[in-house]
């Protein structure tokens, strides 16, 4: 079997698992989970940070690079590598969406793991 597989058998909340089962996290419904999210539904980055806005806020259902032994071994290069890239992008550019008139329909229908059913198309303006 699988690393994915559970080693012996199990009882998880009533439900017998046996041995060598394939288990798989369900991401989805870890951050759709109205009794943990006010509104999973909606798109709302500040829910991450403070109330002042200084520190970033974590979550432990909140696991998109998984944890523990099975977690993304690139989470760290990631972080990093997507932060260099948007403040880099932020420094040279002012970014703008073309068509702001769908843009709160996407917000209001993207979930943290869902991509939006229309395309939103950003203007990037070179700074001077």
């Amino acid at each position: 079997m699988t690393n994915y597989s559970t080693t012996k058998d199990t009882t998880v909340l009533g439900h017998f698992i046996p041995k060598d089962t394939r288990v798989i996290v369900n991401t989805y419904a870890l951050h759709s989970d109205p009794k943990v999210w006010d509104t999973p539904k909606e798109f709302i980055p500040n829910r991450f940070l403070s109330s002042d806005g200084k520190k970033v806020l974590k979550y432990e259902t909140f696991i998109p690079f998984l944890i523990g032994k099975r977690s993304c071994i690139g989470e760290t290069l990631a972080r990093v590598e997507v932060f260099l890239y948007f403040v880099s992008l932020l420094q040279r550019y002012r970014v703008s969406a073309k068509n702001v008139d769908i843009m709160s329909a996407i917000a209001k229908r993207l979930t943290m793991n869902a991509k939006p059913k229309d395309d939103l198309i950003l203007e990037f303006h070179k700074r001077l």
